[in-house]
């Protein structure tokens, strides 16, 4: 039984990767597709931050009422919709609505997939989490190869999304098979609740990684092109290596952690994750930033897991304390656009990576809050 939940679990874990990596994939053939201005697909592309942010506390809500095997089910069917949508979009709004929908899939799906992986972690009595979450790392990394290769020979978005979405649905709901079926149905615990003072400090932690995460997926491939001259094949290759670097460090954790204990890891985590900025930073030849970028991954791979296994044990409802960390991280992941953005602009790249830096450091320095 534990077993083939662990095994379901790992499916749906890959597949919300995949989703993620399908998307970012053909970003450029979408805004090509449509003949979109940056602006517009920039305004368009923030529904994704909305819809996962708002659908989190229902998420919780509803795992904790319904139980996550109805959950997966109806989140399959709105993922399906919102890649469909997205795909075969006329217009910009009806872009905009598709995206959306797709931010709901994954925003919920993050709350449930992650409850459930608290609770198995709780059941087997060591840790899971940063496995399932390398099972994350790898689904994005092959949907991503996936991605490249559809464009290159010519399959358009809307064929490749509606190929995804029917795999994603057959097999999200025979996944879903392998979850425990339970409810609450007399629970009466509200759809808003204020975090606890140790959740609190578990998102302290998780948003300095998470926001280091965030720039090295946004702007390392621009940051290789401006910064060191590199051509765009060779720049495309600091995306791959942030994921590559916190999939190798996701398939390791569960060992680390069980032997070093989260705070370690974490701690250290942070430290890498700096490391590699000032690496970024101070080297300024493509195959040494491409390493600081994979040393980023590294850094910022393990820390969302155990922190979201932290929330689980920080209070009577895991699905809550796990729905706040990751309602900061998709928040981080609306704001750091723009404030890197921002900070660039006024000065320059590596300035605004050596603020990216400092805000990795917050995750070494505050570790100890997932003690609590």
């Amino acid at each position: 039984m534990v077993e083939r939940w662990r095994r379901s679990l790992y499916v749906i874990f890959g597949w919300h990767g995949a989703l993620v990596g399908t998307w970012s994939s053909r970003i450029p053939s979408i805004i090509q597709d449509h003949q979109l201005q940056i602006q517009s697909f920039g305004l368009a592309a923030t529904g994704v931050g909305v819809g996962a942010v708002a659908s989190m506390p229902l998420a919780a809500w509803s795992s904790r009422r319904h139980g996550t095997r109805i959950g997966v089910r109806w989140l399959a069917v709105i993922g399906v919709g919102g890649l469909l949508t997205t795909a075969w979009a006329p217009d910009v709004p009806v872009l905009g609505l598709g995206l959306v929908i797709v931010g709901i899939c994954l925003g919920a799906l993050d709350v449930t997939a992650n409850t459930e992986g608290v609770a198995l972690e709780q059941a087997r009595g060591r840790p899971v989490m940063s496995g399932l979450h390398a099972a994350w790392s790898v689904g994005a990394v092959l949907a991503s190869v996936g991605g490249a290769l559809a464009a290159n020979i010519g399959l358009g978005a809307g064929a490749h999304f509606t190929a995804v979405a029917a795999a994603f649905a057959t097999t999200s709901v025979v996944a879903s098979y392998g979850l425990p079926e339970r409810t609450g149905q007399g629970d009466r615990t509200p759809v808003f609740t204020q975090p606890s003072r140790a959740t609190l400090g578990i998102n302290l932690v998780a948003v300095g990684s998470e926001f280091a995460g965030f720039a090295a997926a946004d702007w390392s491939a621009v940051y290789l092109v401006r910064m060191t001259e590199a051509d765009a094949g060779v720049a495309a290759l600091s995306v791959t290596a942030t994921l590559v670097g916190g999939a190798i460090t996701r398939l390791s954790g569960d060992r680390l952690a069980y032997r070093f204990g989260p705070v370690r890891v974490v701690r250290v985590s942070g430290l890498i994750a700096s490391l590699g900025c000032l690496v970024i930073v101070a080297v300024r030849t493509p195959a040494i930033c491409i390493a600081g970028f994979a040393l980023v991954g590294a850094g910022t791979g393990l820390v969302l897991p155990l922190a979201c296994a932290a929330a689980g044990r920080s209070g009577p409802n895991s699905a809550q304390s796990i729905a706040s960390i990751f309602t900061v991280m998709w928040i981080a992941s609306i704001i750091e656009p723009a404030l890197l953005g921002r900070i660039a602009g006024v000065s320059s790249l590596p300035v605004a990576f050596m603020v990216v830096a400092a805000l990795a450091l917050v995750t070494a320095v505050g570790a100890r809050a997932l003690s609590e």
